[in-house]
């Protein structure tokens, strides 16, 4: 998990807010399913019940906002290092979270 908050932080952002340990549960269930993840709405429901949130719904919600709140708030050079393509669109929440959780699966969440 500390790997997963470590790579959250360098991307900067206001990351005292609840939405980005979300976001890192959320991340930290989908690596542990690599390479074949179940569809988001397994993610979301086991990181839900792991971090004891009160609806996966909830935490959905919660983990858009921390990636609206990255791409805002965030160091933009840092999240266009760490994958080219947002440098034209912001990266919807699943894409997200499954591009990190891949990355840091592969051991390439340093590489940027």
């Amino acid at each position: 998990m500390e790997e997963i908050e470590a790579v959250i932080r360098s991307f900067g952002g206001h990351q005292y807010r609840i939405c980005y340990k979300d976001l890192c549960w959320v991340i930290y269930v989908e690596k542990d399913y690599q390479p074949n993840p179940p569809k988001m709405e397994a993610v979301v429901f086991e990181a839900s019940r792991i971090a004891k949130r009160t609806s996966p719904r909830s935490m959905w919600r919660s983990v858009a906002r921390a990636v609206e709140d990255l791409w805002d708030s965030g160091d933009l050079d840092a999240l266009f290092a760490y994958q080219h393509c947002w440098v034209r669109y912001r990266p919807k929440p699943q894409e997200f979270v499954e591009l990190v959780a891949w990355r840091i699966w592969k051991g390439e969440a340093r590489n940027g």
